[in-house]
């Protein structure tokens, strides 16, 4: 009854999409023609995998020890027919309940997604997307820029009103010492 089927992760680790298209479709604002994502075969698990007639066993002689003691000793004495009979009761019991939502992934391996990959209206939106970053991009270094040449014009006014201070400074020194000889 185990079947495998695709699934694919965008980081390698959670399988969670069962296509490519799935992928990209609900991930797709995140990827790009040349990112990596990877792709899998997921393999769900046979029933003879979940269920275990040995255990079962086990289980019922453990249970039969706690309430008959050594009494109890070798209960129950399964022949190889009876554990063959309650691994089939265990699996069809098991058929009849809802399938697994769970798989293990076998055989990943990366994959580069080319433009191939995805719809026209995905790389519209992709360029479309790439276009107002970049005009974000020449925003941020457009207001830079100014901001770097409104610091350099201050820095400029700073020096010119120092320099006039200082000029000030001079030439009502010159005027005090002037006054001091006449």
């Amino acid at each position: 009854m185990s079947t495998t089927k695709e699934c694919w992760s965008v980081c390698g680790e959670e399988f969670t999409f069962d296509s490519l298209g799935d992928l990209l479709d609900s991930r797709g604002d995140e990827l790009r023609p040349g990112h990596k994502v990877w792709r899998g075969t997921a393999l769900p698990p046979s029933l003879s995998s979940l269920v275990d007639a040995d255990r079962v066993i086990e289980d019922i002689g453990e249970r039969a020890y706690d309430f008959g003691g050594e009494w109890a000793d070798n209960y129950p004495e399964v022949t190889p027919e009876h554990k063959a009979k309650l691994q089939t009761l265990l699996e069809q019991w098991l058929a009849e309940c809802p399938s697994a939502r769970f798989y293990q992934v076998v055989d990943a391996k990366p994959y580069v997604l080319s433009c191939d990959d995805f719809t026209p209206e995905q790389l519209e939106e992709i360029a479309h997307e790439e276009e107002d970053a970049q005009r974000a991009a020449q925003a941020v270094q457009t207001d830079t820029a100014m901001q770097d040449e409104r610091g350099r014009h201050a820095d400029w006014v700073d020096d010119t009103h120092a320099a006039l201070e200082a000029r000030d400074a001079k030439i009502a020194a010159q005027a005090a010492q002037g006054g001091e000889h006449g």
